[in-house]
C-alpha cells in the first residue's frame, strides 16, 4: 500500500550522481555556500555538518565579540538539542514562552527573560512559518544582545518581503533530513556581519570532519533516502523504515564540517528549491483551508507579512485521545504523521526551572498536543483531501 511519509523533497538519484564531482572538489562547498547566500540575501553563508554545528559557530563568534555575556534565551517548544550547543559554549539557556496562536516565541515573554547578561535572542521560525521579529530586534538593540534567527525548518520563507535567516544579526539552516531542501546532514550559517564572518571561518578550520566510514558511505545513504521518501517505496517497506526514525533525545553533541559530496548534490538542488517551496505553500495552503473551523483543533495563525513555506503543517488538538485516534485513522489512510517534541524544554533537560507551578504554560500545553501533517512534494489533491475529511471525521 502506497504511503505518505511524515515528510520528503523530491531527491532524484541525478542529484545523488551529480554529488560524485564534489567527492574531492573543496570549490563545491563554496560555490553552495555562495549560492545560498546570494538565495537568503545575506553576505555571508558558510556550510558546516549540521544546523547545530552552525548555531555552535555562531555563539562562538558572538561570545568572543561580546565577553562577559553568558545566557541565550530559546523559546520552551522547540527542538531541545539546541541547548546542547548553549552547553558546549558555556552558555546558559534561558527559556521564554510561546504564543498559542502561532506556536513561535511569545514576544511577551522573551522581553521579560532578556537582561544584560543575554549574548543572544533566538525566534524559531517553526515548521517553515516565519516568528515576529520585531520585538526581538528592538529588545536586543535596547540591551545590547544579537538576534539570531532558527530558520532550519524555513529556508526561503519570507517576512516583510526580506527571507528569514536575513532579518537579524545572523541564521542558521539545516540541511537534514525533514528539511525543505537536504543533503541528509549539513547545515549553515548566515550573516551580513563581517566580524562575525572572519571569526566563524576561524572557527571551522579548527573542527573536525565525520568519520571516513561515514563520508564512504554517504552516497549508499542518500541513495537510499532518495527511495524510502517515494510514497510506494515508503508504504512498501515501512516497517524496515520506522526502525531509522530517531526519537531519542540526545545528550552529547560534537560539531563538524561538511564535505564536497552534499556540496555538490546541495548545488544540484538549489535550482529547484524556489518551485519545491511554491508546491509546499499550495500544499499547505489546501490542508489549511480545508481544517479551518473544527472545535477543539488550533491551526497556526501566520503573522502579518508573513509567508510560510510549510516543512509540515502544524495543528493542536485539545484532546490527545482523541489526537492519538486522528493519527492512528491518518495512517491506515495512507498518511504519516509526526508528533515532534511531546514535552517543552524544561522537562526534558535539567536547566534549573522548578515545574511547579509550570513556568512555561503555553509551551507545556502545546507539546504534546501537536500533531505534523505532509505537505510535501509527493502529495496528491486525492492525498490532501483524504487528509481532511479524516480530521473532520
Amino acid at each position: 500500500m502506497s504511503k505518505q511519509p511524515t515528510t520528503a523533497i523530491p531527491l532524484k538519484l541525478h542529484h545523488v550522481a551529480h554529488g560524485i564531482k564534489g567527492i574531492a572538489a573543496a570549490k563545491e562547498i563554496s560555490r553552495f555556500e555562495r549560492s545560498f547566500a546570494d538565495y537568503t540575501g545575506t553576505k555571508h553563508a558558510l556550510a558546516v555538518g549540521s544546523g547545530t554545528s552552525a548555531l555552535y559557530v555562531l555563539l562562538l563568534a558572538m561570545k568572543e565579540l561580546r565577553p562577559g555575556r553568558d545566557e541565550v534565551v530559546l523559546p520552551a517548544y522547540t527542538v531541545p538539542t539546541l541547548t546542547l550547543a548553549f552547553n558546549s559554549v558555556g552558555l546558559k539557556t534561558v527559556l521564554c514562552d510561546v504564543d498559542r496562536t502561532t506556536f513561535n516565541m511569545s514576544p511577551e515573554s522573551m522581553r521579560s527573560v532578556v537582561t544584560d547578561k543575554t549574548l543572544a535572542i533566538i525566534p524559531v521560525h517553526m515548521f517553515g512559518f516565519p516568528c515576529t521579529m520585531k520585538d526581538s530586534l528592538s529588545v536586543a538593540k535596547e540591551r545590547g544582545a544579537y538576534v539570531l534567527e532558527d530558520a532550519c525548518q524555513s529556508p526561503g520563507a519570507k517576512l516583510d518581503g526580506k527571507r528569514v535567516g536575513a532579518i537579524g544579526d545572523a541564521g542558521i539552516f539545516s540541511l537534514c533530513k525533514g528539511k525543505n531542501i537536504s543533503t541528509f546532514h549539513g547545515g549553515l550559517l548566515t550573516t551580513d556581519n563581517d566580524e562575525i564572518a572572519a571569526i566563524a571561518k576561524k572557527i571551522i578550520s579548527t573542527m573536525p570532519p565525520r568519520s571516513l566510514s561515514y563520508r564512504l558511505a554517504t552516497p549508499a545513504v542518500l541513495t537510499a533516502l532518495s527511495f524510502a521518501m517515494r510514497p510506494w517505496f515508503y508504504g512498501a517497506f515501512y516497517k524496515l523504515i520506522k526502525n531509522f526514525k530517531s526519537t531519542e533525545v540526545h545528550e552529547t553533541f560534537h560539531p563538524t564540517v561538511y564535505n564536497g559530496f552534499m556540496a555538490a548534490v546541495g548545488n544540484s538542488m538549489m535550482p529547484s528549491i524556489e518551485s519545491w517551496n511554491s508546491r509546499r505553500r499550495e500544499n499547505g495552503q489546501a490542508i489549511m483551508s480545508g481544517l479551518r473551523d473544527i472545535d477543539g483543533v488550533t491551526l497556526p495563525r501566520i503573522i502579518d507579512g508573513a509567508e510560510p513555506v510549510y516543512n509540515h503543517v502544524p495543528i493542536v488538538v485539545d484532546d490527545i485521545s482523541r489526537l492519538e485516534t486522528m493519527q492512528h485513522a491518518l495512517f491506515d489512510g495512507g498518511i504519516d504523521t509526526g508528533r515532534m517534541y511531546e514535552k517543552s524544554i524544561n522537562h526534558i533537560y535539567d536547566l534549573g526551572y522548578k515545574n511547579d507551578p509550570e513556568p512555561f504554560p503555553d509551551a507545556d500545553y502545546i507539546a504534546p498536543r501537536l500533531l505534523t501533517l505532509p505537505s510535501h512534494h509527493y502529495l496528491t489533491k486525492a492525498d490532501i483531501e483524504n487528509m481532511i475529511q479524516i480530521i473532520r471525521g
